[in-house]
């Protein structure tokens, strides 16, 4: 990953990873980070829905567990790699162009799906045109992130859920799990490990590499899909690439 990150083009983003999370998360982020390697060439936007002085507090206990920076998220600041980003208290945070965006509460107006800061967030990954991203849903009370996290699985993001079991409060990964039925679920600890093995799905190797790649897997993808046909009689070539590439895997 060290070695793309210095030949990709400066003016892109770098694939993003959106966490969201709410009571009893900030244990689950610090497993995640202490788990997780500083030099993936990813950058982590974290949107949660703790207290104001949690969430105060998160930077520096976060800043502990990882030697990537770890900072308070600006309006406008394009995402870097190897790098995270928190929310601040009291506004909404959204992605758009490989940027932070962030608006005061009081402006927003509520949809008849995205109604909650964590699924407006996870919302504006889903529909920004960046193909390298990742959603991670950790601890948390209610319903809120569910519907986003939903919309990033529909938009061929990759998702990733805390075990409900795990989670010191899982009522929001358990929502979550029933509504993305493709998810890696796994305990906060795993779930760093599985984000890099999958990391394929999300970062850019070498143009001619890649297209070595493609072409290998698209011949082996299409025998697997004919082997399951002759050998069950599903046929499963209407599903997406994507989703179908990290189940064979």
């Amino acid at each position: 990953m060290q070695t793309t990150q210095g030949t990709r083009d400066a003016r892109r983003a770098p694939p993003l990873v959106a966490i969201v999370g709410s009571a009893g998360c900030r244990q689950s982020l610090e497993m995640l980070f202490r788990n997780l390697p500083n030099d993936s060439g990813m950058a982590f936007v974290i949107c949660t829905r703790l207290g104001s002085r949690q969430l105060n507090a998160l930077p520096n206990i976060l800043q502990k567990r990882t030697a990537m920076p770890v900072v308070v998220a600006a309006d406008g600041v394009p995402l870097q790699a190897d790098r995270v980003y928190v929310a601040p208290v009291a506004v909404q945070l959204t992605v758009e162009k490989g940027a932070v965006r962030l608006q005061s509460l009081d402006q927003l107006a509520d949809t008849d799906q995205f109604n909650g800061p964590l699924d407006r967030f996870l919302a504006s990954l889903a529909e920004t045109d960046q193909q390298e991203r990742a959603a991670i849903l950790l601890s948390g009370t209610g319903s809120d992130g569910t519907a986003g996290l939903a919309a990033v699985e529909a938009a061929g993001g990759l998702v990733l859920i805390q075990d409900p079991e795990e989670a010191a409060h899982g009522a929001m990964p358990r929502r979550a799990v029933a509504a993305c039925p493709n998810a890696t679920v796994a305990t906060a600890g795993e779930l760093a490990r599985r984000l890099i093995q999958q990391q394929g799905d999300l970062v850019d190797g070498p143009p001619i590499a890649r297209a070595e790649v493609a072409e290998s897997f698209d011949d082996l993808y299409t025998a697997i899909l004919d082997q399951v046909n002759l050998h069950t009689g599903h046929d499963l070539r209407h599903y997406k690439v994507s989703t179908m590439r990290r189940r064979i895997a």
